[in-house]
């Protein structure tokens, strides 16, 4: 049994850099769907699995937990899972947080990682376009 899988694109574009509610991106959002299982680690929050929301070349969005108090401009080290044996070891600043019912949406930008693992998932970022790409094709013809 085949499953398609779909990639949404979101372009927002960027704001002036007056603080506020409106949110500044840039670099083109991918939401990731729960057919690639790609989940974040935060290890100072404990093991739990962070699924996240979106991804771009400059950050990630995703949804925590009230308890897990995040706060705007705390730095954080985390693992990208890509997969449940693959995993890259990043780095990111917490850029927004709103809450949205009973869960909290962050928004991180990257900060300093290692090059290895920041090109990795550069890559796997442009894969992802690459595949949405091919599937909007697909889907006209």
């Amino acid at each position: 049994m085949k499953t398609k899988t779909k990639i949404k694109s979101t372009k927002k574009k960027a704001v002036s850099s007056k603080k506020s509610s409106a949110e500044r991106r840039k670099s083109v959002r991918r939401e990731v769907l729960e057919s690639f299982h790609v989940f974040l680690v935060f290890p100072e929050f404990g093991l739990r699995r962070v699924y996240l929301k979106d991804v771009s070349l400059g950050g990630v969005g995703f949804y925590a937990e009230p308890e897990d108090q995040f706060k705007e401009g705390q730095s954080l080290s985390f693992y990208f899972y890509i997969n449940p044996s693959l995993r890259l070891p990043l780095k990111v600043r917490v850029a927004h947080v709103a809450e949205q019912g009973n869960m909290v949406k962050i928004g991180c930008e990257f900060s300093k990682s290692g090059k290895n693992a920041m090109e990795a998932y550069q890559d796997f970022i442009k894969l992802l376009g690459k595949l949405s790409e091919f599937l909007e094709n697909k889907s006209s013809t």
